[in-house]
């Protein structure tokens, strides 16, 4: 886990530059030292400063939160809030030693802050460690359901939620789908066992069937869905394309007639009436 202080005295613009002119100067790799190439997310971030400078080339980070009495302590709300401000894609890593007194209420903050959320598997593989984690896994679950304007991650939650998603909507592709996040391979995938992470994911489900009134709930709520996004896809699409092009047929005006014969088609009212 990269210490903040060190990652942004690494990332420092200046010796970014100095490292290549080095490497162009002296015919080395020049790409090695080259800032374009730096990796752009960083996650496992301690913080270890006050520092709110951005680390250069920084696009996506993953902070390890500090709990303090149940809650997320200033330093990690404030460094997260710079950075999200300074238009980085943020997460806070919450360990699973750490208590939260109110998932509510870390959900509502996360929401509102546009932060996301990363509840990190445990480290002790005990039976005791784990079904502590699912009962962890199934608060998120419930407070995430209940925050309909939480538009972040909440992980592992909103990744199996999609999962759930797409297994309705296209059951073949479902049987064959695999997670290519690295982030969601290393921290998810490779931290617990096939049965553990499967049992895990089962929990998820009941709670979801359980907030919409069972499975036939949750599936008209996903089609609903859908279909909204599918209406919104084509007002857009309507509203960017052109207007047609309208010709304007002009019509003749048959002369009227009197008793007295024909009469000519009066004159427009832009026409000189006398001559």
């Amino acid at each position: 886990m990269p210490n903040l202080s060190k990652l942004i005295a690494g990332r420092n613009e200046v010796l970014f530059k100095e490292f290549h002119e080095l490497a162009v100067s002296s015919q080395a790799n020049a790409g090695e030292y080259d800032p374009d190439l730096v990796d752009p997310c960083v996650f496992g971030i301690v913080i270890d400063t006050d520092d709110l400078v951005v680390p250069y080339g920084l696009r996506e980070a993953g902070i390890r939160a500090k709990i303090v009495d149940g809650e997320i302590d200033f330093d990690t709300l404030d460094l997260a809030i710079e950075y999200r401000l300074r238009g980085l894609d943020v997460m806070l890593e919450i360990a699973d030693g750490d208590v939260i007194e109110d998932m509510g209420n870390l959900v509502s903050v996360a929401a509102s802050t546009k932060i996301s959320l990363s509840f990190l598997p445990p480290e002790d593989n005990s039976d005791e460690a784990f079904e502590r984690y699912c009962l962890r896994v199934e608060d998120a679950t419930r407070a995430y359901l209940n925050q309909p304007n939480m538009q972040q991650f909440v992980l592992p939650v909103t990744s199996y939620l999609e999962y759930m998603y797409l297994e309705l909507l296209n059951p073949e592709r479902a049987k064959t789908f695999q997670p290519d996040d690295e982030y969601m391979i290393r921290i998810f995938h490779q931290g617990m066992t096939v049965d553990r992470s499967d049992a895990m994911k089962a929990r998820i489900r009941t709670i979801v069937h359980d907030h919409y009134d069972g499975e036939d709930g949750f599936r008209e709520v996903a089609l609903d869905l859908v279909g909204a996004i599918c209406q919104t896809v084509d007002s857009s699409v309507a509203a960017l394309a052109p207007a047609p092009e309208t010709k304007t047929v002009e019509t003749k005006r048959k002369p009227r007639t009197t008793k007295a014969g024909t009469r000519k088609t009066p004159a427009k009212a832009s026409d000189t009436s006398a001559k």
